[in-house]
């Protein structure tokens, strides 16, 4: 019990931790070389936007067999589409400097450039399509990710020192610590995570009665799952999940 209250639900979720971590690794050693790393970023790109394409047909009445492998909820629609946004605008920026920066006249043609910027674009359209129609905090998510890159390569282009730096990633610190504050409200949780928790309240209470009396590590993956009918006050919903 101290080390997982659901050893079967912590034995798959650590399995699917490691397979994540091969894939990260894995990824990282073939796209070590600049031109495969160019490739591997446009594959995936175009990966997310075709799935998101897909499940916008799906949501729109399209493919209905689907409904069986990812589930009728918005979140999956709202996870790759936000991906899709910054890989998207990410490739966008590869191709505008690649056609600002090539040495030789030949190496991309502005016909090129020009149509290579254009499936990316509708690429990036079809991405932010798709998290309008999933959930507004897919728009937020993905916005957050497009602006950081931009400042990125906005600091890149106009060659900010140290410290210009340094302060840009300071108001960041501070923007994202207001936000924090902004919801803490005045409530007796203490757990900052459950300030963000879009749940009934009854829920986010029994969360908390199992958040204070678990170790600093947790106890494992299917604790919620597990314990909730322990924890749950007697008039409290019956199942759910956060």
């Amino acid at each position: 019990g101290k080390i997982s209250v659901e050893p079967g639900a912590t034995m798959i979720a650590f399995s699917r931790f490691l397979a994540a971590m091969g894939v990260i690794f894995a990824v990282t050693a073939v796209s070590i070389d600049r031109q495969r790393a160019e490739r591997l970023q446009s594959w995936l790109a175009g990966v997310a936007t075709l799935t998101v394409a897909i499940l916008i047909i799906r949501r729109l009445g399209g493919f209905p067999v689907l409904d069986d492998i990812v589930g009728p909820g918005p979140d999956i629609l709202a996870a790759v589409s936000a991906i899709g946004i910054v890989m998207n605008c990410a490739t966008l920026v590869r191709v505008i400097e690649s056609y600002e920066t090539r040495r030789v006249r030949n190496e991309m043609a502005f016909g090129s450039f020009a149509g290579w910027a254009a499936v990316w674009l509708v690429c990036f359209f079809i991405c932010a399509i798709g998290a309008a129609l999933a959930l507004i905090s897919a728009v937020f998510v993905a916005a957050c990710g497009v602006v950081t890159l931009l400042l990125t390569v906005l600091i890149r282009r106009i060659g900010l020192g140290l410290w210009p730096s340094a302060l840009i990633a300071g108001a960041g610190v501070v923007a994202a610590i207001a936000l924090v504050v902004s919801n803490w409200g005045g409530g007796t949780q203490v757990d900052v995570a459950l300030r963000f928790a879009n749940a009934p309240a009854p829920m986010v209470a029994t969360t908390q009665r199992m958040i204070s009396d678990a170790p600093l590590a947790g106890t494992g993956a299917g604790t919620f799952s597990a314990l909730f009918p322990i924890y749950r006050d007697i008039d409290d919903i019956e199942s759910g999940t956060m």
